[in-house]
C-alpha cells in the first residue's frame, strides 16, 4: 500500500470513526439504564463475573485506571454488597475481589436484559444486513485487537 493510499484510509477512518463512537455511547448509555449499576460498575463486575476472583492491582491494569479510581470503586461496590474482598489463600497480604452471589444474579438478570437492547437495534434490519452487521462488529474487533495502538491486555470482556 502507498503512502497515498494510506493518508487516504487514515481520513476516511476518522470520518467514521467520531460518529461510530457517538452510537457507540448511546448504545452504552441504553445498556447502562438496565440495572442498578453504573457502566463503570458493570464493567468491573463483568470483569469479576467472567474471570473470577481479582486484586485491586490486577483490576486497574485490565481496566487502564488509576490505583485511586480503583479502590474508590472497589470500596462502593464492596459497600453496596455487590462485592466483597478476602485475602488470597497464596500471599495473604493481597486482597481479592470476588463478586457476592446476589451480584451474579443480577448481572444474568442485566445481561439477559441487554439482549433486548440489542434486539432493537437488529430487529429493523433484514436477515442480510443483521449478518453484515455482526460480521462488521467482529471485524471491527478483531482488527482492533491485533493493532498495536490498542492493549488488548486491557480489553475487557464488560
Amino acid at each position: 500500500m502507498n503512502k497515498n493510499s494510506f493518508e487516504q484510509n487514515v481520513n476516511k477512518l476518522s470520518k467514521t470513526f467520531t460518529p461510530l463512537m457517538h452510537i457507540f455511547h448511546h448504545v452504552a448509555g441504553e445498556v447502562s439504564k438496565v440495572g442498578e449499576f453504573s457502566l463503570a460498575q458493570y464493567r468491573v463486575l463483568m470483569l469479576i463475573y467472567h474471570d473470577g476472583p481479582i486484586s485491586i492491582s490486577d483490576l486497574k491494569m485490565r481496566l487502564n485506571i488509576a490505583q485511586s479510581s480503583a479502590s474508590e470503586m472497589v470500596d462502593r461496590l464492596v459497600q453496596q454488597k455487590f462485592l466483597h474482598k478476602e485475602k488470597a489463600e497464596k500471599d495473604r497480604r493481597i486482597t481479592m475481589l470476588r463478586i457476592t452471589a446476589k451480584t451474579g444474579l443480577l448481572l444474568k438478570k442485566r445481561m439477559s436484559s441487554m439482549q433486548d437492547v440489542y434486539r432493537k437495534i437488529l430487529k429493523p434490519l433484514t436477515p442480510a444486513e443483521q449478518k453484515e452487521l455482526v460480521q462488521a462488529s467482529q471485524l471491527i474487533l478483531h482488527h482492533l485487537k491485533k493493532s498495536s495502538s490498542v492493549n488488548t491486555e486491557k480489553i475487557s470482556r464488560a
